[in-house]
């Protein structure tokens, strides 16, 4: 992520076709490969947090408020998960980005989001 944080801050200061840019060019493919599988972590997480979304509105709709504080929020799953899902989005907003992403992954992710967000 540091990588791509400084390497769009110096594409103002050097041409593309500067030496500075070889070993970023060199592990592009690695880059890329890391992305898919950046990419495939999100939704997998996504799914994940939406089940415990459910659990959580199941729970919201047979239980006290008290059960519902002790067993969907003291343990701190759903927070973790909201947590992990944002750092993630955020290395990809802040490295390739989402052009990268195979555009099927790329419906399904911004559905699971939006689902998730009902």
């Amino acid at each position: 992520r540091r990588i791509f944080q400084a390497a769009s801050g110096m594409k103002a200061m050097f041409p593309s076709t500067d030496p500075v840019w070889t070993p970023l060019t060199q592990r592009r493919v690695a880059c890329e490969s890391f992305m898919q599988e950046l990419y495939k972590a999100i939704s997998s997480r996504l799914k994940h947090h939406i089940q415990l979304l459910i659990a959580a509105e199941e729970i919201s709709r047979r239980c006290s408020l008290e059960t519902l504080v002790h067993s969907v929020l003291s343990d701190g799953r759903l927070r973790r998960s909201n947590l992990v899902i944002r750092e993630l989005q955020a290395a990809v907003a802040e490295t390739m980005g989402w052009e990268n992403c195979p555009e099927e992954l790329r419906i399904s992710v911004g559905e699971l989001g939006r689902k998730g967000a009902e």
